[in-house]
């Protein structure tokens, strides 16, 4: 799918579970800054298995920031990320990765 215009990134977000939708949405409130750039890592580290995420960078995190981390982490352990929610993910968030994505 094609999330190139600001109604596709909603749509998407909106069709996220709740705590994967959280940390997304705080990725995409914190595009281009330290904040964001370190939740992007946290998220495809369970997405693809080239990434990794030194646990570390994320103590320094605000406390909604941490708490989303948090379900995200238990979100994903629990229930499990399927193959394609993955494979959205991952797509949406690779402008993110790569540091193309600017805010509209």
């Amino acid at each position: 799918m094609n999330y190139s215009t600001p109604q596709d990134r909603i749509a998407f977000l909106s069709s996220l579970p709740g705590a994967v939708g959280d940390i997304v949405q705080l990725i995409e409130q914190n595009a281009g800054n330290e904040q964001g750039a370190e939740l992007v890592q946290f998220v495809v580290s369970f997405l693809h298995p080239d990434m990794v995420c030194s646990l570390s960078l994320l103590q320094s995190l605000p406390e909604t920031s941490k708490t989303a981390v948090s379900r995200f982490f238990l979100y994903a352990i629990d229930d499990g990320l399927p193959p394609q929610l993955s494979a959205q993910l991952y797509d949406f968030l690779t402008p993110h990765l790569m540091g193309h994505f600017r805010p509209r």
